[in-house]
């Protein structure tokens, strides 16, 4: 079992980490809002939508979460939407407001794989992150020279200084580590993660060094599950389930079709009695421990 059980480039000061908020949750929040007032009303997305001069679809993507409208437009829809009361217009302004700022990782839009900045603000968010992986070290538990390895041994003709720009990102995740109250992490690993050579073996050494090292801090829990395992629940491909504080909980899967996102409660239940599996069937923390300091001593 886990320590802990998941409720079912730049660094930089710690205040502004612990002021992180990624603008999607602002976007989502004021979405979910501007629905359950147009639902009160009971007006139609279409009679909105004439209201205030857009596309029905523009609606949609308001309450979605995926467009935000502009101030004038904001307004608009609280007039039409019978929003009176001067303490929640200003609210919802302020929402506004927020899901109008940029992410960090917005400067990276022309590198990084597409969605990856979806799951980066939902990352900034959560509370705690429990995942299952494959092949590879998780990325919030790579070194720098373990990460640059693993992208620039997967480029397929990228530019040498994209994949700089990449590690960079991932780099940058970590802070999440440095706020208060730092994100929880849970990985489960594959032990072939941890056998294959990646970089030169000094690049090995300092990466099971590191998973050793932050195997002690209570916010990180980290467990191995080994080949004599054979078949086992997790094969199919890696898995996160990302919990917030005040959003109902996200599944991350990666495909052959890229970043998928799934929300769906029967989805969300099925990650979390999976998960739930892998950790009972891994080696304990301790165990992990023991397994990682024995593969370091048989690199060096």
């Amino acid at each position: 079992m886990s320590r802990w059980a998941c409720p079912s480039l730049h660094l930089i000061e710690r205040n502004d980490v612990e002021a992180q908020r990624s603008p999607a949750t602002a976007r989502r929040k004021l979405g979910a809002r501007l629905r359950r007032l147009r639902s009160e009303t009971k007006l139609t997305g279409a009679r909105v939508a004439a209201g205030i001069g857009c596309a029905p679809s523009t609606i949609s993507k308001f309450e979605g979460g995926t467009l935000i409208p502009d101030a004038e437009q904001l307004d608009r829809l609280l007039t039409l939407l019978h929003v009176e009361d001067v303490d929640e217009r200003q609210s919802l302004h302020q929402l506004l407001e927020a899901a109008s700022e940029t992410g960090w990782w917005e400067a990276y839009d022309d590198v990084l794989p597409p969605r990856f900045d979806t799951y980066i603000g939902l990352e900034l968010d959560a509370t705690s992150v429990e995942a299952y992986e494959t092949t590879l070290v998780h990325g919030l538990l790579e070194t720098r020279d373990y990460a640059s390895a693993v992208l620039h041994g997967a480029s397929f003709g990228t530019p040498p200084e994209d994949i700089d720009l990449l590690v960079d990102v991932r780099m940058r995740r970590k802070e999440l580590f440095d706020r208060d109250p730092a994100l929880r992490l849970s990985v489960v690993m594959e032990e072939a993660a941890l056998l294959r050579p990646i970089g030169a073996s000094a690049v090995m050494r300092e990466q099971l060094q590191y998973l050793i090292d932050q195997q002690e801090q209570p916010h990180i829990n980290i467990q191995v599950l080994p080949f004599a395992l054979g078949a086992h629940v997790g094969l199919n491909g890696n898995v996160a389930l990302l919990e917030f504080d005040d959003q109902p909980p996200v599944v991350h899967a990666e495909g052959s079709t890229g970043n998928n996102f799934l929300l769906k409660p029967r989805e969300i239940r099925r990650c979390k009695l999976l998960l739930k599996r892998l950790h009972e069937i891994a080696l304990s923390p301790d165990d992990t421990t023991r397994y990682l300091t024995k593969t370091l001593k048989e690199l060096t």
